[in-house]
């Protein structure tokens, strides 16, 4: 059985509907800023999981690029997002 994760990149992910992004990962009360929204939080897991990635070279030497590596960063990020939405 073939893991996500061993899957090759599928540029087509990024045409893919819009996901759950679990809203601002920062968010702001101020009333002056509204319409900057900024990072999502999505976006912050799937950054704090490049970064786990990289500090200790954990990532699958198959993802040898910086686009792999996102794209499956992302994917991580989504999963997290949806076992917030479970424990909300």
């Amino acid at each position: 059985m073939t893991d996500k994760h061993d899957a090759p990149f599928d540029p087509t992910i990024l045409d893919q509907p819009p996901r759950d992004d679990g809203g601002p990962a920062f968010p702001s009360v101020d009333p002056v800023h509204t319409l900057e929204r900024g990072m999502t939080l999505r976006d912050y897991f799937a950054g704090q999981v490049l970064e786990g990635m990289h500090a200790r070279d954990t990532y699958d030497p198959a993802q040898k690029t910086p686009q792999q590596r996102a794209a499956l960063a992302y994917l991580d990020a989504d999963a997290m997002i949806a076992e917030r939405a479970k424990a909300l």
